[in-house]
């Protein structure tokens, strides 16, 4: 009876170590998070090559531009336009880049608040 009872308990702990494994090799799942879109609202200008979005007050530059998935060129018919661009910033740079994923053109024209 010794001997039936070991191969007993051998044979529970094998089923019991064997139906717990896949719930300890189960890490928990984080949500990747993404960063929020955000919208900045300013003038398109052309600075050293590159697109740039100023404040209208100022012509201080927030941005630099670069659309995602689309030509960069396609910033140049908003050049000197009042526009809102939505998207996410990259990096730490100051002005920091500013992928575009949407622009919104508000008016034909820059003027100070």
């Amino acid at each position: 009876m010794v001997a039936h009872q070991v191969t007993y308990m051998r044979w529970m702990m094998i089923f019991l170590l064997a139906a717990g494994l896949p719930l300890a090799a189960q890490a928990p799942k984080k949500k990747a998070s993404r960063p929020k879109a955000e919208t900045l609202t300013g003038c398109v200008d052309q600075k050293q090559g590159k697109y740039v979005l100023t404040d209208d007050g100022m012509l201080r530059t927030l941005a630099l531009l670069e659309w995602v998935d689309q030509n960069q060129e396609n910033f140049a018919r908003f050049v000197g336009h009042k526009v809102s661009v939505t998207g996410q910033r990259s990096g730490q740079a100051d002005p920091p880049l500013f992928k575009v994923t949407a622009l919104k053109d508000v008016a034909e024209t820059c003027s100070p608040q």
